[in-house]
Order: C-alpha cells, then sequence, then structure tokens
C-alpha cells in the first residue's frame, strides 16, 4: 500500500509501502530528492541497492529519525548516496524537539541534533550531567497535539516526558536509548541500545536485540537475540560484553540465542513482545 500526492507547485510526496523494493523503484521513478526513514529501514535499502546493483542519483537529502545508528551505517550510506544526512527527533511527539546534520568524520554517538530555540527541554536525571529521562514544557501557544497509539490526540499536561533518556551538551541532545530500555546494575544504569552497539561491532553479528521479561524472578536476567553474518560464539560474545561492560559475572544472567531476524514493528523499532514470544517458543 502507498500514497502518491502530486502539488501544483510539481512535487510530489510519496508515502511508500515497506517493501525496500518498491521504494526503491519509486525514489528512481519520481526522482526523490529527500527521503525521511529509519536508521534500520535505510540499511535494509542499502542492501537490496547493493545486491541488485541499484542506484539512487536523484536522492539528495536522507533525514534519519526513530532510533539510534552507529557510526559505520552513516559511513556506508555516504558511500552510497550523494547526499546531505540529518538526524530528527521527537516529530511524533511535537513536531521536531531536535535535528542536525551529521557526517561519518566527526560522529558522536547519541547525537540527534541541537534542541529547537523555542523549546524547553530538561533533562530528569539524579546527578547533572548524567542521562535521564528527557523532558519537555508543554507550551499550549507552540504546541498543543501530540501523536498517540496511532492517532493525534490533544496534550493537556504542564509537561510530558519522553520514552527515551539522554544527556543535554551545549544544548545538543544526545540519547542513550530508551527509559523502559535500561539495565540497572546495582544503579549502573546501562542503555540497551551500548549493549546492542558492543554486539554489533562484532564481525560475526548482523543484527541484534535485547529484551527482558518483565516477571522474571532474576532482577539481572536479559534475553539476547543474534542474528549471525558469520559463525557466531555465543558464548565468547556473552564474555566479550560483559568485559565492555565491567561486568564480568553478568554472563550467567544472559540468555543469548541465535534467531533468523529480529522482529520489528511499522516504525523499524524491536517488537520486544514479539520477541519474547520468539524465546518462549525455543
Amino acid at each position: 500500500r502507498m500514497t502518491v500526492r502530486t502539488y501544483n507547485s510539481g512535487a510530489t510526496l510519496v508515502r511508500a509501502s515497506q517493501d525496500p523494493l518498491t521504494c526503491l523503484k519509486l525514489i528512481n521513478l519520481f526522482a526523490v530528492n529527500k527521503i525521511v526513514l529509519t536508521p534500520k529501514a535505510l540499511e535494509r535499502l542499502m542492501d537490496l541497492m547493493t545486491e541488485m546493483s541499484i542506484e539512487c542519483p536523484s536522492v539528495k537529502n536522507i533525514a534519519v529519525t526513530g532510533s539510534l545508528f552507529t557510526k559505520p551505517v552513516l559511513q556506508r550510506a555516504e558511500d552510497m548516496f550523494d547526499a546531505q544526512f540529518v538526524v530528527l527527533y521527537g516529530s511524533h511527539e511535537v513536531g521536531g524537539i531536535a535535528s542536525g546534520q551529521v557526517e561519518s568524520s566527526s560522529f558522536e554517538p547519541g547525537y540527534v541534533g541541537r534542541i529547537r530555540d523555542y523549546l524547553d527541554v530538561h533533562i530528569d536525571a539524579e546527578n547533572e550531567g548524567e542521562p535521564g529521562q528527557i523532558v519537555l514544557r508543554n507550551d499550549p501557544i507552540l504546541i498543543q497535539r501530540y501523536y498517540a497509539d496511532g492517532a493525534i490526540v490533544p496534550n493537556e499536561e504542564p509537561h510530558f516526558r519522553m520514552p527515551d533518556i539522554g544527556v543535554i551538551r551545549d544544548n545538543c541532545l544526545y540519547l542513550s536509548g530508551r527509559d523502559d530500555e535500561v539495565f540497572n546494575f546495582s544503579g549502573d544504569k546501562i542503555a540497551y541500545s551500548e549493549m546492542v552497539g558492543h554486539l554489533l561491532a562484532d564481525d560475526s553479528v548482523g543484527d541484534a536485540a535485547i529484551v527482558r521479561q518483565p516477571d522474571d524472578p532474576d532482577p539481572f536476567a536479559l534475553k539476547i537475540a543474534i542474528v549471525e553474518k558469520g559463525a557466531v560464539d555465543v558464548e565468547r560474545l556473552k564474555a566479550m560484553l560483559c568485559e565492555k561492560l565491567g561486568r564480568r559475572t553478568l554472563a550467567r544472567h544472559l540468555d543469548m540465542r541465535i534467531v533468523g531476524q529480529i522482529p520489528r514493528n511499522a516504525s523499524d523499532k524491536v517488537d520486544r513482545e514479539a520477541l519474547l514470544r520468539m524465546f518462549t517458543a525455543c
């Protein structure tokens, strides 16, 4: 399913299907010069472009939104597109909280741009400078509604809390991960995204995701799904991850398994319920 809308000015907006080949066909058919997508969707497009020797010379602007991404993804995109790369954050909630241009040569993990000047954003953390939940003051003149549960709804709260944690430096926002995807090891909070980043840096790992069973009696238990890119040695990966985190005793709490693919929702974020079902079915 897709939507194509042509404006009097000659511009065309294409809301493509989730099939990457269809997306590539539409990009070249309509000479699309800007695409907005999640990092995982961008990776899927690039995989197909490589596999089928497809180029998209019309694309001059790529806006990445929805989740964190890594430097290798940005480097690969720079090699495949002659385009400017922009990160966007908070577009669903309030139409945009931060945005900025990114380049692999100056890449900083978690960077999602400069906070818009007219917004009041702060970090709810125990200590200044530490990652905490992102909180936005609701100014009814500027922000009157936001996107939630598949619909536009009014927001009448004086503040609303974003589902992410991060830090603010020089009025720029750096994400650490989702607030409900943080591993608390005796008070030392580690975002799942940081752990996944360590796993993806290993040559044998093609994709990875972490989830916790809500009712697990073990407070340190984590379920880790790995998609193979090479021959995966699960015990070696566990040891590597624990060493990176400085938590060598954590290995016995990790349930790491190899899966065919990571289940994701329409926004390309990990479908945690589906992932938990995969572990239960094994």
